[in-house]
């Protein structure tokens, strides 16, 4: 594994490198993490041409090649900036992060309960990964209730689509 995330960056580009990190190897299936899911759509469609530039270098070769944007967000890869990092922080303001926070996600093999602290801090990860999942997908908090509403209803009657309708029904 030392060996393919070496060879990472001269096989697939600096570019490529700094969205994609090789996260193990399974069964000769390489597992790469993407940190959107357009990267990882993008590769997909080109994995063929990384199979054959890594299996030149490569003894035993790979037999294929698998992106995926999830496991980029849970702590195993480089940190990156969000693609939309301006808009993102002006729907979803984000505080600092605290020492545990910034700490990789570990497995739990002990049956002890995770302490409070810890259960908070995994549940804002979980919080934060889910707004900017939303964002990415271009939903947003609606003003009146809070749930997520795609951009173009913000826009078009300042809250989302269901408000809207409940506001025409109340006046009718």
């Amino acid at each position: 594994m030392q060996l393919l995330r070496q060879l990472w960056p001269e096989v697939v580009g600096e570019a490529v490198a700094a969205q994609t990190y090789p996260l193990n190897l399974r069964r000769q299936v390489l597992q790469v993490a993407t940190s959107t899911p357009s990267w990882a759509q993008n590769l997909t469609l080109q994995r063929q041409l990384i199979l054959r530039k890594l299996n030149s270098r490569l003894h035993p070769p790979l037999s294929d090649i698998r992106f995926s944007p999830g496991a980029w967000h849970e702590g195993s890869s480089p940190s990156a900036p969000h693609p939309d990092g301006e808009l993102v922080g002006k729907f979803y303001p984000i505080s600092s992060a605290t020492p545990a926070q910034k700490q990789p996600a570990t497995a739990r093999r002990s049956g002890s309960r995770p302490s409070p602290a810890d259960a908070k801090a995994a549940f804002e990860r979980w919080a934060r990964l889910v707004k900017q999942r939303q964002t990415q997908q271009n939903l947003f908090p609606c003003p009146a209730c809070g749930c997520p509403a795609p951009a173009a209803e913000l826009e078009r009657w300042l809250v989302c689509g269901f408000c809207h309708r409940q506001s025409l029904r109340v006046r009718s």
